[in-house]
Parts: structure tokens; sequence; C-alpha cells
């Protein structure tokens, strides 16, 4: 799968599909996609989302734009069947699920410190900004967070590789933890 600006491509080995708003995406203009069991969660540049059960191939158009201030999606995790973390251009973290959209908000992060990824790992969720990586208390809670790296120049990525490795790149050097 290929989110593009004209929508998403499927590639089956022998031939392309691409997919579009006719067929039932939220935008064609796809900048995230995370995908869990048989459903594909695909977030669009205008903050909205759109839901695909790949055993059915039922489409599910998910307006959540003027509650994300029509923020671009950047990343979308998925985590159990009817949940995703949303990660926004603008450094904001959401979680949505069937009872709806509700923002994350880390009490020990800074007021402008922007979430740039979300990672899961084992029986925790990590959550990487700025100005380091927040673990949370276990994966089905997504209130408590501990900060667990500290940086000495802003992060401005960083990958988990094993249980306790990170690559890290800040704006002046990549270094491991």
């Amino acid at each position: 799968l290929v989110g593009t600006l004209a929508g998403l491509v499927e590639y089956n080995g022998e031939e392309f599909k691409q997919y579009t708003k006719r067929d039932g995406l939220a935008e064609n203009a796809v900048s995230a996609i995370g995908v869990h069991k048989n459903h594909i969660w695909l977030g669009h540049w205008a903050g909205s989302m759109t839901r695909i059960d790949a055993s059915t191939n039922e489409f599910t158009a998910i307006d959540i734009r003027s509650q994300l201030n029509f923020s671009s999606i950047l990343s979308i995790h998925p985590f159990g069947d009817s949940a995703v973390l949303i990660v926004t251009r603008g450094g904001s973290l959401f979680e949505y699920s069937t009872a709806g959209l509700v923002q994350i908000v880390i009490q020990t992060k800074k007021v402008d410190e922007a979430v740039l990824n979300v990672v899961f790992a084992g029986d925790k969720a990590y959550i990487v900004t700025q100005q380091g990586i927040y673990a949370s208390s276990d994966k089905g809670s997504l209130v408590n967070w501990e900060k667990v790296f500290e940086p000495q120049s802003p992060i401005t990525y960083a990958f988990r590789i094993q249980e306790s490795e990170w690559i890290i790149s800040a704006s002046d050097h990549i270094s491991s933890i």
C-alpha cells in the first residue's frame, strides 16, 4: 500500500489498483497509513481518516477535520481493534476510538513541545518529542507517562531497534542509547 496525493495505491504482485474518494476514501490525499489485523487506517492531508476493513473491503470515512483544526495527520498508530493514536502536523497527539476523539496531554511535557512519533513495544507505548522520550505505564493506559530519555539537543527523529536501544537523530548529531 502506498498513500499518494491522488489516493491509495495497492499492488498485488501483478497489477496496481488505485482507491480514491469515489471508492470511499474520506479524502484523496493520503498522508499516513496504519495497519492492525484486518483493518487499514488512513490519515489524510486535511485531517480526516478512513478505516478500511480488508476482509469485507468496506470503507468508512471519519470526518475529524474541524477537531484537528484541519491539520494533516502525519502518522497513525492502531492499537486494539478499534482505536488509533494520531500525530498531527502541529505536533499534537490524539486518540480516536468508538468513544470519539480525545487529545492526549502529557503532563510532564512542555506546552510547545511537539510530538514527533509514537512507538508501541511490548506492553508500553513510547512518545517521541523534540525534548525527550516518554513511556506509558502500560499499553492499555495512555494517561500516565514517564520521561525515559532527555537529549542534550532537540530530537528530530527516533527509532527503536531493540528492547532498550534507540537510534536518535538530533539537530546536530545521530546517536544510539
